[in-house]
């Protein structure tokens, strides 16, 4: 299959449910990011593993916590649960039964740090992003004040009762949140030395300094040069020996080309062929 020739392509990111996996590696390209979640605990369940550190590369944080609240999420502990769970997030599954097990592009990390896939979470977002890295500021402290009876109702769109039991899920757990202000302040002040599991999730949209939507409705695009995104792509395979890796093109950020153009400049760096080397991965068997 020719994944990136041009009517292929407007298939791929036209389906948020496209999801191919390497033939050989933990590798996973998607189009929509919320199925990295799946990709992470499926992964888990295959590997027997747990509290993994995840470098979360994206302009968006996507920190949501809304699923810790959802038992079904919570207590997932096989395959079969996993695939329900994806299940009731598809198109059209929506009920008022199911409204709060839902999916999405911004929530699909938080239930995977509660649920102890992840212990570290480093989130790598662009330098200029002011409106990510510091308006919001969801960290492992601020999870555990939520006894402060000052603490507001709402704090930059957290929900505090989200936290509240996001806190009783955590504590006495070590559990680490940080912040970077694009790949090269991880990879020139941060070298890899634990043993953890190690997962790099990048979704393309990082390359596009743009955090402004336009008046179209599309984003607007400001893509980094060719030559930077190829020297960041290189700082990232070469920080450590990645042991998952998921890819997101999320085209509503990034465009149609762009997301093209810049999905290629991964696959060279990484040296991998999308025709030959992954296969669709399906989710519901």
């Amino acid at each position: 299959m020719n994944w990136l020739g041009k009517d292929e392509y407007k298939e791929v990111i036209d389906n948020n449910e496209w999801l191919i996996k390497h033939k050989e590696k933990s590798i996973y390209i998607m189009t929509d990011h919320k199925l990295a979640f799946m990709a992470w605990e499926l992964e888990r369940l295959e590997r027997e593993y747990k509290g993994a550190e995840l470098y979360h590369v994206d302009t968006h944080l996507d920190e949501v916590s809304e699923l810790v609240n959802s038992d079904d999420f919570m207590n997932a502990s096989t395959k079969e649960d996993l695939i329900n769970l994806y299940t009731k997030s598809l198109p059209g599954e929506y009920t008022d039964e199911n409204k709060g097990c839902f999916l999405r592009m911004d929530n699909f990390i938080m239930p995977a740090f509660a649920r102890d896939t992840i212990d570290v979470i480093h989130h790598i977002s662009n330098v200029g992003n002011a409106v990510e890295m510091n308006q919001k500021h969801l960290t492992v402290d601020i999870i555990n004040q939520q006894s402060d009876e000052n603490l507001d109702s709402r704090r930059d769109g957290i929900n505090e009762y989200e936290l509240r039991k996001f806190a009783d899920i955590i504590k006495g757990k070590t559990k680490i949140i940080n912040r970077w202000n694009g790949i090269m302040d991880i990879t020139n002040s941060s070298r890899d030395n634990t043993d953890k599991i190690k997962i790099l999730d990048l979704d393309i949209d990082y390359f596009n300094n743009a955090t402004t939507l336009a008046t179209s409705g599309y984003v607007a695009k400001e893509f980094k040069q060719e030559n930077i995104i190829k020297s960041e792509l290189k700082a990232l395979k070469e920080y450590t020996d990645w042991d998952i890796i998921t890819v997101a093109i999320s085209p509503y950020y990034s465009g149609y080309e762009d997301s093209k153009i810049i999905l290629n400049l991964f696959l060279e760096e990484f040296t991998m062929d999308i025709d030959k080397d992954f296969e669709i991965f399906n989710l519901q068997k």
